[in-house]
């Protein structure tokens, strides 16, 4: 029995718990609209007046336009480009005519103008899949057929951030891409990486050569042995006796074949796709810079002007009560 009436009195003093919590929160609720009530006119003039005054300055600012330019940068220039990107940006927040005579702009520069670089948004989470590892895995045990290892190439370039966007921003629409174009030239004259370019260029030159006169010796073999097919001096086994004796094997000949196309293929690809140290693969048009809600002057000014009234009001009231308890 006097359990029950412990739990009975559990159970009050919980509810009346819980109904003091909600009062709280109602009164809470009630102080709240009074407040506002109170200060609603004053409240709606601040907003006004901000969104008046966030219409003037973005009238008086002008319009922003931008041209983004993807690259992907060559031969791990990566690093480079992140630095060269740092070092316009400085030199453009300086106004430094020394560097902008230097990278070929010969008008005045544009005082407004920024640049930022960011990697093109790619699908990392691919990446640590453990079934996409899995998969790569299952083609690494065939990595000696030249086929396995160019899809293995290709599926870890095609998910990895190689591409980069640079956001070039500015307000003279006629000007800006002038500029634009001098800036990322610019980043192409490194010396460094031109001569590593080259050197590349001129390696896989050589290459393709070489792999074009193999190809010519193997067509030619395998002429010889389409001829020698009908005398006796080609084996049952398939294999022609060259003059020295020494067997032949014109399926390895047809493979080897086949490997030097294959590479030959690659290296052409690779000197379309190397010709700088960052490769331009879309050089943007002009276009207008849209912003949203948030990000206007509409939103921004008249937000800071009731934060700003909040914390005024808030200030008083704290002042206030530090005086009530001095007296």
């Amino acid at each position: 029995m006097a359990k029950d009436t412990t739990e009975g009195v559990d159970l009050q003093q919980l509810a009346a718990l819980i109904r003091g919590g909600l009062d709280s929160i109602f009164n809470g609720v009630l102080k709240g609209f009074v407040y506002l009530k109170k200060r609603a006119v004053f409240l709606a003039i601040l907003i006004v007046a901000g969104i008046a005054a966030g219409w003037g300055l973005s009238q008086w600012k002008g319009k922003e336009y931008k041209v983004e330019v993807i690259v992907q940068p060559n031969m791990k220039s990566k690093n480079y480009l992140y630095d060269a990107v740092a070092e316009m940006e400085a030199n453009l927040n300086s106004g430094n005519q020394a560097f902008f005579a230097s990278a070929g702009v010969e008008t005045q520069p544009l005082p407004e103008l920024s640049v930022e670089i960011g990697p093109v948004s790619q699908d990392t989470e691919t990446l640590r899949n453990k079934d996409y590892l899995k998969y790569l895995e299952l083609l690494d045990r065939f990595k000696e057929d030249a086929t396995i290892r160019e899809v293995i190439q290709e599926e870890i370039l095609e998910k990895s951030a190689l591409n980069h966007r640079l956001t070039f921003t500015f307000e003279d629409p006629e000007m800006g891409p002038y500029v634009v174009e001098k800036l990322v030239a610019y980043i192409n004259s490194n010396p460094y990486f031109s001569q590593l370019i080259g050197r590349s260029r001129e390696n896989s030159m050589d290459r393709i050569a070489s792999n074009e006169a193999l190809i010519v010796q193997i067509d030619s073999l395998l002429n010889n042995y389409t001829e020698e097919l009908g005398r006796a001096s080609a084996l049952a086994s398939g294999q022609l006796l060259l003059d020295a004796g020494q067997a032949m094997d014109p399926a390895s000949l047809i493979q080897i074949k086949s490997g030097l196309q294959r590479d030959n293929e690659m290296l052409r690809y690779n000197l379309v796709r190397e010709t700088s140290p960052v490769e331009i693969l879309n050089f943007g048009k002009v276009q207008p810079v849209r912003k949203s809600l948030t990000e206007s002057y509409l939103f921004q000014i008249p937000l800071l002007l009731l934060l700003l009234f909040f914390a005024g009001d808030f200030l008083r009231y704290i002042n206030s009560k530090a005086r009530e308890l001095k007296d």
